[in-house]
Order: C-alpha cells, then structure tokens, then sequence
C-alpha cells in the first residue's frame, strides 16, 4: 500500500497540497512534526468516533419522535410520507459512512507510517472505526428499508392482529 507519507492529499503536510512531509534535512521530516501529526491523527479518530455517535442519536431520536407520531395519527393517511425524511437520513448518513469506510485505510497507513518514523510500538487501530461505521450502515438502511415498507403499505400498522395482510 503506502510507502511513505501522503495518502492523505497533503492534508497534514502544509498548503503545498503535494502530499509530501515537510523536508528539513535528507533524513525527512523533523521528529516534532511527525509527532504534531501522530497527534493530530489521533484526536481525529476519537473525534470521529464521537461524531459517529451523535449521527446515531440524532437519527434515532427523529426517528423515533416521527414514527410515534405516525403512530399517534395513523388514521391521518398523509402523515406517514413524515417518515421519509428519516429514510433520506439513512441513505445520505450511510453514504457518507460507506466513504469514510474507503478513506480509513488511507489515514491507517498514514499513522502507521508516522509510527514507524516515530519508532512507537503500537498506535491505535482505525479499524474499530470502521466497523463501527459499518454496523451503523447496516442498522440504518434496514430501519431505512422497515420505514419505507410502512410508507409503501401503511395497512401492515393499521391491520389488527390475527387477521392477515
């Protein structure tokens, strides 16, 4: 994969937007560099994860506060498309997860990297963050797909218990 540095488009390594380390001697980077950036790496997983989680509260708490309306006025045919907006929620958020699934393992070579100048034994694994985003994709377009089947066939709430579809 990543022989050296600059995965990340130059995004840590200044406005010229090359992807490469700042050189201040033939050796590569200075050793407060690499650290300011091993550093700023690792505040952006735990940032990352945190926002990952408010993504979650947030969705559930919409869709949540929607469908028990929905299900408060269920004789009101119209209030169900209310239920649309949690599924267009879902697609985008997943969407946007399912690219920071791909853009992770250029950042883990990144940090990987850095810790291997920096001679570290160990460095956080992204990987957590990936599944993480991949479990929250999941539960998404399912609760995506469960909303848009009680858009699509309101009478799977409406129909009583025991007599069928």
């Amino acid at each position: 994969m990543s022989t050296g540095p600059g995965m990340m488009g130059g995004a840590f390594y200044g406005k010229g937007g090359g992807g490469e380390p700042p050189r201040t001697t033939t050796e590569g980077p200075k050793r407060d560099d690499l650290r300011l950036q091993y550093e700023t790496l690792v505040g952006l997983f735990k940032h990352y994860v945190e926002l990952v989680l408010k993504f979650n509260l947030a969705f559930y708490a919409i869709t949540g506060a929607l469908l028990s309306y929905y299900l408060a006025h269920v004789e009101v045919r119209v209030v169900r498309f209310a239920l649309l907006l949690p599924v267009v929620f879902a697609v985008m958020f997943s969407l946007f997860f399912i690219y920071g699934i791909i853009l992770r393992e250029y950042w883990r070579n990144d940090l990987f990297w850095i810790r291997d100048q920096l001679r570290l034994n160990t460095t956080l694994e992204t990987r957590v963050l990936s599944a993480l985003l991949g479990i929250t994709t999941f539960l998404f377009l399912l609760v995506a797909g469960a909303l848009l089947l009680v858009v699509c066939r309101p009478d799977i709430i409406t129909t009583p218990a025991g007599t069928g579809l």
